[in-house]
């Protein structure tokens, strides 16, 4: 991609950042998502970025009742005050973890839930690399478990929300997030009535937590600006686009099957800190310093495993994902990621969950 085609990509994601984050703005006005969505009952899991923007998006298609949960009080907290001035709406926020079993199996069993969006995730790389077990309770067996609780209670479809570094995983991060999607494509035809579809995106650019807001603060504070690579780059899409694909995946996704947007070529990192600090009228002169590579970074993600087939949807808008080769997740396995989790064994379970990702 030419340098002013990444200037143009990065100006319209910039433009959609700063703009902030309407119900209206993200949510496609589309008569089958309306007519899909009006008077039933929602569960999102996960009150971060994505969850919230996709909340305030299917609250404006009028659900019955549209329930969102997370285990942090303050993501829960400024999501709820998002709508102060809408009051009445059929919303309810609930502060449950999703390794909570019990807790999560008695929110499914009060409400007839119709679908339930996936989005709850521990998404940060670097801690997660120390803390293998926090990983894998969370990112693998919560939302196996968090699944299996569909199943049991008729929930009808589900949309599993993954990530690029799930392709070829050399993180903790993506190892656990590959095996859920396994687990996914292995029992997808063993869940009765509940279809589970995989939505996989990259960065969502101005997320929290992601690298927009953290090298603003670093060009705020007036310090040196980290860069790990000088080769680095990352597939970046905003707000509104991983909206319409978890929303087409929802409409359109074949059970078992991962989809993928069309999110262009990778940008540069160092683009994005230069856009960003022309953006905010400050300098860069000296102020770029290479740290390296962290455990479990890449240079560049990929959008889909080597020798994958990318099949068009919906006039490619989307794309599904055809595997030539992967490793279904057996039950053995599965016992085996549960016993060693309990034991608390990081270095043991990092080594299994490699094996099943290699």
């Amino acid at each position: 991609m030419q340098d002013h085609h990444f200037r143009d990509r990065l100006d319209q994601l910039h433009t959609i950042y700063k703009q902030g984050l309407g119900a209206d703005y993200l949510c496609p006005q589309e008569d089958d998502l309306s007519e899909a969505i009006v008077n039933t009952n929602i569960l999102v899991s996960g009150a971060g970025s994505i969850g919230s923007f996709l909340v305030r998006c299917l609250i404006g298609l009028k659900p019955k009742r549209l329930v969102v949960f997370d285990n942090d009080p303050k993501q829960l907290d400024a999501l709820q005050e998002s709508f102060a001035t809408k009051p009445g709406l059929p919303i309810e926020f609930v502060n449950l973890d999703l390794n909570d079993g019990t807790g999560v199996e008695r929110l499914l069993a009060r409400k007839d839930f119709k679908y339930v969006f996936h989005t709850a995730a521990l998404k940060h790389l670097p801690p997660l690399e120390e803390d293998v077990v926090a990983a894998v309770r969370t990112n693998t067996l919560g939302s196996i478990h968090l699944f299996q609780a569909c199943e049991r209670h008729g929930v009808e479809r589900c949309v599993y929300v993954s990530t690029d570094k799930a392709v070829s995983p050399i993180s903790v991060l993506g190892r656990t997030k590959l095996v859920a999607e396994n687990w996914i494509r292995s029992n997808a035809s063993k869940l009765g009535d509940t279809k589970i579809v995989i939505a996989r995106f990259g960065n969502v650019y101005g997320s929290a937590g992601s690298l927009v807001p953290y090298v603003e603060n670093q060009l705020d504070e007036g310090g040196m600006i980290n860069l790990t690579h000088p080769s680095a780059d990352r597939f970046f899409i905003s707000p509104v686009e991983s909206i319409q694909l978890i929303l087409s995946c929802f409409k359109q996704g074949e059970p078992g099957r991962t989809y993928i947007c069309d999110m262009g070529d990778p940008i540069p990192v160092i683009r994005v800190i230069q856009h960003l600090a022309e953006a905010m009228n400050l300098s860069l002169d000296n102020r770029i310093t290479t740290i390296g590579l962290r455990k479990g970074e890449k240079v560049s993600e990929q959008i889909a495993e080597k020798g994958s087939l990318l099949r068009p949807v919906d006039n490619a808008s989307m794309y599904s994902v055809d595997y030539q080769n992967w490793s279904p997740l057996t039950d053995q396995n599965l016992y085996e990621i549960e016993r060693l989790a309990n034991l608390g064994n990081d270095t043991e379970l990092n080594q299994f969950i490699t094996a099943l990702t290699s």
